[in-house]
């Protein structure tokens, strides 16, 4: 029975002694200094300088909309996880300078937030105002229409041409069709072109039928969006030009 009672007597005295010891909770305010100290730190880890590190920080917490964001949010979740970084990941943050208050400022007055939370974080934090918004916005979107009004538009005439129906052929009523066997390569203008072609048809197709499919494809050239040959290994591939009444 003494043994027990100095039991319960040691046990309660720890209890006291443990509780008198132990850390409080950490406050709202000290939380958010530790997560933007490690945060900052992270980036440190990663190669940014310590003022960039330290708006890196904020701009996740309170500018998440904004290109320092947008770049630095990759390079936290993988130095954090233990995780590669993909080639290029980060160095907006660095080597742009996306991350400095001018940039902030200008992502602020361009870039809508992503939340009411945001758009009165970027308002406390830039003092701008819903007219500084709208004028920055205005002038971006201008500066946009003269950069693609005076950009070159550079057409590639060969990607316009079609197969034409030979007229002296559609006069005698006739049809077919021309099979070109033809290796395939990218020019300097980033066009696929045909060369080295055979062509195979049937006994007794007309001979016009050839005659313009050997032309449209020596002339022709296509975009990789609608390249409509499969290559092989070789770049060597197949195209079938078929030769219908009322058609092209």
């Amino acid at each position: 029975m003494l043994k027990r009672r100095v039991l319960y007597t040691a046990m309660a005295a720890c209890a006291v002694s443990c509780s008198a010891h132990a850390a409080p909770p950490m406050t709202d305010a000290e939380w958010t200094a530790y997560e933007e100290s490690h945060t900052r730190f992270i980036f440190q880890q990663f190669g940014a300088d310590p003022e960039t590190a330290r708006w890196a920080a904020w701009a996740m917490k309170y500018q998440p909309s904004s290109r320092c964001a947008m770049s630095a949010r990759p390079v936290f979740h993988a130095v954090e996880g233990g995780m590669a970084l993909y080639p290029g990941a980060g160095e907006g943050m660095v080597v742009d300078h996306i991350c400095e208050p001018e940039a902030l400022k200008h992502d602020a007055l361009t870039i809508p937030p992503f939340s009411a939370i945001e758009g009165e974080n970027e308002r406390l934090q830039w003092k701008i105002t819903q007219r500084d918004i709208d004028k920055a916005r205005q002038e971006e979107d201008e500066r946009h229409k003269e950069i693609i009004a005076n950009t070159p538009v550079v057409t590639h005439k060969c990607q316009f041409d079609y197969v034409e129906y030979p007229e002296e052929a559609q006069e005698l009523g006739n049809e077919g069709s021309v099979r070109a066997t033809c290796h395939f390569q990218k020019d300097k203008d980033n066009y696929w072109h045909a060369d080295s072609c055979n062509f195979s048809y049937r006994k007794g197709t007309d001979d016009s039928f050839l005659n313009e499919a050997k032309r449209y494809m020596t002339s022709a050239c296509w975009s990789s969006d609608n390249f409509p040959v499969s290559l092989d290994h070789n770049g060597t591939g197949a195209r079938t030009i078929d030769f219908s009444l009322g058609g092209k």
